[in-house]
């Protein structure tokens, strides 16, 4: 019955580790926001490649184009996360992406009518608040996020639409179509990227530079990120879904911290006493706010 729970877990577990991933690609190979931004595209267009198996299944022309739409919408906030990435430790980064499920609770209680207990409101605004709290370097910043944040909160807002739109597509129990035309919609937001020639030059360049292996974990963590992750989607409520990503930012931290120790060639975060304390007492009011979810 709540099978949704454990596969959104899962989901958040590969997505953690693709932000590890992500931050080193940005930091070491590619340079440019859009450059990168075509890599994440493709990692997560690869289920297109279904639809010459699947079909369309009973779709009609306007289901297969909304989920078009909805997977080419995605490349607004990973423009943004990627500018993110460029500027900012990625444990700093993730967690503002914690925004997200309120963005998805107004969303969802207006599109969807989903409709949530008093304690998943009073969950929401902890997780708002320790959003807010891990953007600042240190506690005299807490109340002046940098433009890190604002780029977060954007990308966030953006992202917002996605789920939401992907819930509303699933009702019509067509799983594997639906995901590989959204898949199609990332592709063809590649496309658009790649047809701009000076983009399409530095992708190149950069692609050829990268460590493979690391752009094959990142393809991997990314396609099973994303097929368990639209599948919880379509088998739970979207606002307790997206609830679920609070243990995203404990799990970056995590990683990164534990790569920042023993590989710091690979990825430097900083890991003193404040800086840390400072993280996990955000991330702490985000687990709070987690737990109220199951009273």
């Amino acid at each position: 019955m709540f099978e949704w729970i454990f596969i959104a877990l899962l989901a958040y577990l590969f997505s953690s580790a693709g932000a590890i991933t992500d931050k080193i690609m940005r930091t070491r190979y590619f340079h440019d926001s859009a450059s990168i931004t075509v890599l994440f595209l493709l990692c997560n267009a690869l289920p297109a490649v279904l639809l010459p198996f699947t079909g369309f299944g009973n779709l009609g022309p306007q289901t297969m184009l909304l989920a078009i739409f909805a997977g080419f919408l995605t490349i607004v906030p990973l423009l943004l996360y990627s500018e993110a990435l460029k500027r900012e430790e990625i444990s700093r980064v993730a967690p503002i992406w914690q925004t997200i499920p309120i963005f998805v609770l107004f969303f969802a209680f207006i599109f969807l009518g989903e409709r949530l207990p008093i304690n998943f409101y009073t969950s929401f605004v902890l997780m708002l608040a320790g959003s807010l709290l891990v953007s600042a370097r240190n506690l005299t910043e807490m109340f002046k996020p940098d433009r890190t944040f604002w780029l977060m909160i954007f990308a966030g807002l953006a992202y917002s639409f996605y789920p939401v739109l992907l819930k509303h597509l699933y009702g019509n129990d067509e799983f594997i179509a639906i995901f590989a035309l959204v898949s199609l919609g990332r592709l063809l937001a590649a496309v658009l990227l790649l047809s701009l020639p000076q983009k399409r030059e530095r992708f190149l360049a950069d692609f050829q530079k990268a460590d493979k292996r690391l752009v094959l974990a990142m393809f991997a963590f990314a396609m099973f990120a994303g097929i368990l992750y639209n599948y919880a989607i379509s088998l739970g409520p979207i606002t307790m879904v997206e609830a679920l990503s609070g243990v995203y930012p404990f799990l970056v931290l995590l990683f990164a911290a534990v790569i920042s120790k023993w590989v710091p060639s690979m990825l430097q975060e900083k890991t003193e006493l404040g800086a840390m304390s400072l993280k996990l007492v955000a991330l702490t009011l985000m687990f709070i706010g987690l737990a109220l979810l199951y009273i």
